[in-house]
């Protein structure tokens, strides 16, 4: 969980390192190495941002450094997170739907499930290695997973 624990999901503000309650959906992964799921995966390559600047379009979703409106940077608060420089945590991950689809700049971005890395986290929900290779095989798309915090 985040460092500063977890708080109302509906009032969660970015840049605080608290972890949203509330249900949420998941449908896509992400990840270093192959996922071994059955939901929408993409492996990470070094073109790849989770953008995190609350003034792009692309606001908490992954996009390329092509066409990017964003700085591709993690410094300052227009700062994304270049997802291969996570690579123990993000070996894999799964999406958590938190403050998507509309995304509304502020609320928050980039908040996964993942693997353990050292210490808390800035938001997200970590595992141990071991636990996110058996969930990973295990989360199927058909099913419409979902995960509850809090």
């Amino acid at each position: 969980m985040g460092s500063k624990g977890v708080t109302d999901g509906a009032t969660r503000q970015q840049s605080t390192w608290t972890t949203p309650s509330g249900t949420y959906t998941i449908t896509e992964g992400f990840g270093v190495e192959s996922g071994g799921t059955s939901m929408p995966y993409h492996v990470v390559t070094s073109d790849d941002w989770w953008v995190e600047d609350p003034e792009s379009k692309f606001y908490n979703s992954m996009h390329g450094e092509a066409g990017a409106d964003f700085p591709l940077t993690e410094a300052g608060e227009r700062g994304s997170e270049h997802l291969l420089n996570y690579r123990t945590q993000y070996a894999k991950a799964l999406v958590i739907n938190f403050n998507r689809w509309p995304a509304v700049p502020g609320r928050g971005a980039g908040i996964f499930l993942h693997v353990n890395g050292s210490g808390a986290t800035a938001g997200c929900v970590s595992v141990p290695r071991a636990t996110m290779d058996r969930i990973m095989p295990w989360i199927k798309a058909g099913a419409h997973p979902r995960i509850a915090i809090g």
